[in-house]
């Protein structure tokens, strides 16, 4: 199959996939118990998965990763070189600058940007005693200075709802 990049027909190979793919949270389904039957409802349904190149060494070894890597690649699912989280620490002023940094040093290749934006709401404030984050990072990613500052660089932002369509389409 071909891969995402000529799918998708973008010269460069550098991407941010922004937004939400098959549910797993806290990277359940990368778990070796649970990854395979991951991949088969995403191929079955035809969703995009979030699928990782490099296992964290946080969810333990195993061995079979980058044949199942490979055996991915060949069914045409994209697999993400990079992982890149907006971390909840420090000032929340700051986020647009913050996620400049992340574009800034993002290498080559697909990449997937996790973030949790939010609007403020009475409801956020009550149920999340760090609200203040969520609600920085929907400014700093609906700000004119952070979608400026991506073009500049070159890099094109494209949601799961892109990858589902192209997926959809095979």
């Amino acid at each position: 199959m071909d891969s995402v990049y000529e799918v998708l027909d973008f010269d460069s190979r550098v991407f941010v996939f922004l937004s939400c793919s098959l549910a797993q949270h806290m990277y359940a389904a990368m778990d070796a118990r649970f990854i395979n039957s991951y991949v088969q409802l995403g191929l079955t349904e035809r969703l995009p998965l979030l699928l990782l190149r490099q296992r964290n060494p946080a969810w333990g070894q195993d061995a079979r990763w980058d044949q199942w890597v490979s055996e991915w690649e060949q069914l045409g699912l994209p697999i993400f070189d990079h992982l890149c989280l907006m971390n909840w620490t420090g000032s929340t002023l700051d986020r647009v600058e913050w996620a400049k940094q992340i574009f800034a040093e993002l290498p080559p290749g697909l990449s997937c940007l996790l973030i949790h934006a939010a609007q403020e709401t009475p409801e956020l404030r009550a149920i999340m005693p760090a609200w203040r984050y969520p609600v920085a990072e929907y400014q700093a990613f609906i700000s004119a200075a952070l979608r400026d500052y991506v073009r500049s660089r070159g890099i094109h932002i494209i949601t799961y709802r892109t990858l589902g369509s192209v997926m959809q389409s095979r």
